[in-house]
């Protein structure tokens, strides 16, 4: 590897399911509204996008999961689950979801 080489030419876009988009909506309106937790709330969502962010670059940083092909970020106790698309440069964020769940019923 070339360590002067031009890291920008290497950006994945990072694309969002819209079954994480209600999920996250999900997660934040049950710590809000039923635990009464607003700062916790910031507080995870802060992480989760702390955590996704970086894969723009860095989009084979976490561990595969048991399901084929799927890479999994564990923030807290939620669970993260998304694919990198080499070909296209894409990372597609597909669920979110509490660790308790059951969660394979998702895929």
């Amino acid at each position: 590897m070339n360590l002067n080489e031009n890291t920008t030419s290497k950006k994945f876009t990072i694309v969002f399911s819209d079954d994480v988009d209600t999920e996250l909506q999900d997660i934040y309106d049950y710590i809000s509204f039923n635990l009464f937790n607003e700062p916790a709330t910031k507080k995870l969502m802060r992480k989760i996008s702390e955590s996704v962010k970086h894969l723009d670059t860095f989009p084979n940083m976490y561990p595969l999961s048991k399901f084929d092909g799927l890479r999994k970020i564990n923030v807290d106790n939620y669970l993260i689950f998304y694919e990198v698309d080499e070909n296209k440069k894409e990372v597609y964020i597909l669920h979110a979801c509490h660790g308790s769940r059951d969660y394979e019923t998702l895929f």
